[in-house]
């Protein structure tokens, strides 16, 4: 049986994210491996975006993208990063794996960009653990259904749940 990405949703769009399609396509290519990341115990974010490298990379992505990869990506003493940044596009991508992470930060990170036009946020669908099972996806998107004046400054918020 083929493993498949386990939820595709807008948090918030008033226009669609231009790389939807292909970014599904990136992500469905290589959903098995993320199921296995997103079980490991001791794997990171950053096994996730290694994982993905290649594909999102053929897309035109530059991971890890700074104010030294990408010039007005953030102010010049900005030290956030984006996971993975599409300039042409101006399409951002965060990944998450753990039970805990920062969606605000993430979300500042969009709004914060002046070439961020369309964020993507990549979490984990559900983690099980000692308590049962967490739903992790679902819990982000009843919180991000209440915060509509943090997306002023983006087009779109394109959610997966791997």
């Amino acid at each position: 049986m083929t493993q498949k990405l386990l939820a595709i949703a807008y948090a918030y769009g008033s226009k669609p994210n231009p790389l939807e399609q292909e970014i599904i396509g990136a992500l469905q290519g290589k959903a098995k491996e993320l199921a296995i990341i997103r079980e490991g115990r001791y794997t990171r974010s950053q096994d996730i975006e290694k994982c993905l490298q290649p594909g999102l990379n053929d897309l035109g992505f530059i991971r890890s993208a700074t104010v030294r990869h990408v010039a007005g990506l953030f102010a010049t003493w900005s030290d956030f990063e984006i996971d993975f940044f599409h300039p042409e596009l101006k399409v951002a991508i965060e990944v998450e794996k753990g039970k805990h992470f920062n969606l605000w930060r993430n979300l500042v990170k969009f709004c914060e960009s002046p070439l961020v036009e369309h964020g993507v946020l990549l979490v984990p669908y559900q983690r099980t653990g000692l308590n049962g099972s967490e739903f992790i996806f679902s819990n982000m998107m009843d919180s991000l259904k209440n915060v509509e004046a943090l997306y002023g400054k983006v087009s779109s918020v394109l959610c997966f749940g791997y």
